[in-house]
């Protein structure tokens, strides 16, 4: 799905999804059932492969649910790290055909855009995962009202480039609202951002640049699992559900690892200041 709404679905239409994540930084699973979402997060470290199925047993024994009340497992499919979405999308697909449930495959830059338009009522949203090897994943959302939609695709660039990228966007943005009160207009907002490459570097030094104080969201950091079920929701809402056999990952880039002379130039030209993590 391009677009997202912003807004949860109406009550009584609202599918019981079991949700999974480990794109990033986190390992987080969620069970959204009407409008309350119950998660539960841990830091992802070494044993999340085997952490992840636990978690998701100690959740539904909590919320008293049970796989036949489930309607469909979502899951984070990135891009990320290429173990854990490798991990989430296995431990999905093993629920998904145990249980005979689709499986809803949710992007990490959706997740974190809808996150972060949770906090502010911006019209652009800036979503920025660090990708190592020099480069990071970014995308772009815009916002129309309640509803949220992909106005830059994800792709992996060295964060220079995602810098040139997200002030295109932002300044054509800034003209779109520029039809608002001049003395209102110091206190609008036009961009949010996401996610934790810009912690450093490029995108750092962009964002304190920016003209009004922006931050990332403490929670729009990393993907989470209650922003998976959320979107997951409106997929399954949309007949767009697909059989775990068919389910997989969003890599974005085939390339795991630096050679050692890639290696080399990356450190020397960190070393220089030419680019950020």
């Amino acid at each position: 799905m391009q677009g997202f709404s912003l807004a949860p679905p109406p009550a009584g239409d609202a599918p019981v999804i079991l949700a999974l994540d480990t794109t990033a930084g986190a390992c987080s699973v969620a069970v959204l059932r009407g409008n309350r979402c119950e998660q539960r997060v841990e830091p992802l470290g070494p044993t999340h492969s085997r952490r992840l199925l636990g978690m998701v047993q100690e959740l539904m024994a909590a919320t008293g649910v049970t796989p036949t009340a489930i309607d469909a497992i979502a899951f984070g499919a990135g891009p990320g790290s290429f173990t854990g979405l490798r991990v989430a999308c296995g431990v999905a697909q093993g629920l998904g055909l145990g249980w005979g449930r689709p499986l809803l495959p949710v992007g990490s830059m959706a997740t974190l855009a809808w996150l972060a338009f949770q906090h502010h009522e911006a019209g652009l949203a800036c979503v920025a995962l660090d990708a190592r090897m020099g480069e990071v994943y970014r995308s772009a959302w815009r916002r129309e009202g309640e509803r949220i939609e992909c106005v830059l695709p994800p792709e992996a660039v060295a964060p220079a480039r995602a810098v040139e990228d997200f002030a295109r966007w932002a300044d054509a943005c800034s003209l779109v609202r520029a039809d608002v009160r001049a003395d209102v207009r110091a206190d609008v907002r036009t961009v949010v951002v996401a996610g934790d490459a810009f912690a450093s570097g490029d995108l750092a030094q962009w964002l304190a640049g920016q003209p009004h104080p922006l931050e990332v969201p403490a929670d729009a950091i990393q993907p989470q699992a209650r922003a998976v079920a959320c979107l997951g929701a409106q997929v399954f809402l949309a007949g767009l559900g697909v059989d775990a056999a068919d389910a997989a990952p969003i890599y974005v880039r085939d390339k795991v690892a630096l050679d050692v002379d890639e290696q080399a130039a990356l450190r020397a030209q960190r070393a220089a200041g030419g680019a950020g993590r």
